[in-house]
């Protein structure tokens, strides 16, 4: 709904208010003013059919319009929004609606990080609640902030019948503690879609140990798992999240990111996991999963001048190896995204050796060793890894390259539209990856020519 053009609806509405009266000034009108009677008896007689038809078409839309406002309604009057900043934290609720009226669904977005309020929603509601939504993209740093911002504190709560949690935080001082998100899924059977940005693990293995037995094991079965920025993280508490999820997970994204504070980039950085190995020994027992995205931007290139608009990597990730065991027994792998100095060679090997999967979507961003020529040759192939490939994504790194031999270049494409795979450069800046695709709903519209009223 939010991408939906509102002009579309009002044109809708415009027309339906519209009285035939009131169309007699136009020609295209079987009402025209000047319209002889014989050519009113012809239009009138064509007209008795399209009428008929358009009663039916305005039936159906009067049930889509009852439906839909009987679900917005539901839907707004059971939501608030947080839309805080620095110096202004409110809460919206829709008009007519108590602030003491039980929620199902709550967003939060502010700027200055997350306050006990925020967590105090969550328990207050936690009988009814389903969604639970909260951002924060520019919250202070260390620096700004010296200390902790507030824990979750959900030890006394549960959660029966919330779906979906979603913490995501840039703030250098604001870590999700693994002692909270035990809690979180312990306490939310159906829960299903996990985000968290900024996982923290205890002090200690073996308060981390400790706090799993006390616990005991989730009781939901995930369907999504996001991870974004670790740190005191291990083997044994990434596979305490995923214990009862090894049949229902079929979308997982685990991201190696340094804190936003920190500025300097080195060998020593920390990866906030003890090792790299501990991650494919965590998720390697999910055979369901249909899309992985893995990304390490621990040594995230800066654009430089010119063209060649980063370095080239002379580090291969730890998390190549984390992949290439991962996908070996990923039967039900579809979508597959890399970003950063990650090597996977099964997906460029030119000889028989079988990788368990048919991709339908690809994207390496950020490339390392990008075996452009490889992928040609793939694509070109009856079997293999892209014989079933629809949509393929290339880094613009790749592009400036190949662009060096036109020939070869203007044969991958000629490759990639008679396979029917549709190929699409992404951009360092995020703003150019926004382009409307040519087959969405927007496109449509646009193609319509309605102009706002």
């Amino acid at each position: 709904m939010a991408s939906l053009p509102l002009e579309i609806i009002h044109r809708i509405f415009q027309f339906v208010a519209t009285d035939e009266d009131n169309q007699c000034e136009l020609l295209s009108s079987s009402a025209y003013w000047s319209c002889p009677l014989r050519t009113q008896e012809v239009l009138w007689t064509h007209r008795i059919d399209v009428e008929r038809r358009a009663w039916n078409t305005w039936v159906t839309f009067r049930m889509l319009c009852r439906a839909c406002n009987e679900l917005i309604s539901d839907r707004m009057g059971h939501s608030a929004v947080d839309v805080g900043t620095e110096t202004d934290f409110r809460i919206v609720v829709p008009r007519g609606q108590s602030r003491s009226t039980s929620l199902k669904r709550f967003r939060a977005f502010d700027m200055a990080g997350c306050f006990d309020d925020l967590w105090s929603i969550l328990n207050v509601n936690n009988e009814t609640m389903e969604s639970f939504f909260v951002e924060r993209g520019n919250a202070p740093n260390e620096i700004e902030c010296g200390y902790s911002l507030p824990s979750a504190g959900l030890v006394y709560s549960t959660f029966p019948r919330l779906t979906t949690f979603t913490h995501r935080t840039n703030a250098a001082t604001e870590w999700f503690s693994f002692r909270n998100l035990v809690e979180l899924l312990r306490y939310s059977p159906e829960l299903k879609h996990l985000t968290i940005f900024q996982l923290a693990g205890p002090q200690s293995e073996e308060d981390a140990s400790q706090l799993m037995q006390n616990q005991g094991a989730p009781a939901c079965q995930l369907s999504s798992l996001h991870i974004r920025r670790v740190r005191r993280m291990n083997g044994e508490m990434l596979k305490h999240i995923v214990a009862n999820s090894h049949e229902s997970l079929w979308q997982l994204t685990f991201v190696l990111e340094s804190a936003v504070s920190i500025f300097t980039r080195s060998h020593l950085v920390d990866r906030g996991v003890a090792r790299a190995m501990d991650i494919c020994d965590a998720f390697e027992p999910c055979k369901q999963i249909e899309t992985l995205r893995m990304a390490d931007l621990m040594y995230d290139g800066s654009p430089s001048v010119g063209e060649q608009r980063r370095e080239v990597f002379n580090r291969e990730s730890p998390l190549s190896s984390v992949v290439e065991k991962l996908t070996s027994g990923l039967t039900h792998l579809q979508t597959l995204e890399l970003c950063g100095t990650i090597k996977l060679e099964a997906l460029y090997d030119r000889h028989e050796i079988l990788v368990p999967f048919k991709l339908k979507s690809l994207f390496i961003d950020r490339y390392y060793q990008y075996r452009f020529d490889r992928v040609g040759f793939q694509l070109r192939r009856d079997k293999g890894p892209f014989s079933q490939l629809e949509k393929l994504a290339l880094d613009e790194q790749v592009e400036f390259n190949a662009l060096a031999d036109a020939s070869e270049w203007e044969r991958f494409r000629e490759t990639c539209q008679r396979r029917g795979v549709q190929l699409r450069i992404h951009r360092d800046n995020p703003l150019r990856n926004l382009e409307v695709e040519p087959d969405s709903l927007a496109a449509q519209f646009e193609r319509l020519a309605v102009q706002p009223l």
